[in-house]
């Protein structure tokens, strides 16, 4: 792939995991010529069902207390990349309908992306398989390698 740009989408949630994954690539793959699509998925949820539904305000003030957190974590986050010499965006899509690794998936294949590097909180495999892992959905359903950096021990 020599002379080509490569695209790497970095999963940024605004965890200590997330940051860790930017850095470890920062530190140990990226290269100068690489764009980096750092991605959030927002999820909003509406967990006061149906409370939140009979007050509309509710919603969207919910709504705007999440995108005002979602968007600073993002201009920190495009910040980060700047100091760092690092060519890119930090961008934020709606979780819709979809999971956060369905997103993650459907942005990497949109985008032609070479390469998916992300954190994980390590749970154990029980919990994993009862909560599941958006890091698991998205390395098993990805059409691009993906690399997950685990928490320091």
């Amino acid at each position: 792939m020599a002379g080509k740009e490569r695209k790497v989408l970095v999963s940024v949630d605004g965890s200590e995991h997330s940051m860790r994954a930017f850095d470890w690539y920062c530190e140990n793959i990226h290269k100068p010529g690489d764009y980096c699509l750092a991605l959030n998925v927002t999820e909003f949820s509406m967990h006061g069902l149906p409370g939140i539904l009979s007050n509309p305000d509710a919603v969207v003030d919910e709504y705007k207390q999440i995108k005002q957190v979602t968007d600073k974590l993002m201009s920190d986050f495009a910040d980060k990349m700047r100091q760092k010499g690092i060519k890119g965006s930090a961008d934020t899509v709606p979780g819709g309908g979809s999971s956060p690794g369905e997103e993650i998936v459907k942005m990497a294949e949109s985008n032609k992306v070479n390469l998916i590097v992300m954190g994980t909180r390590g749970l154990g495999k029980l919990r994993r398989t009862i909560l599941g892992s958006v890091s698991d959905y998205v390395l098993h359903h990805a059409n691009c390698p993906v690399v997950i950096v685990r928490p320091e021990q």
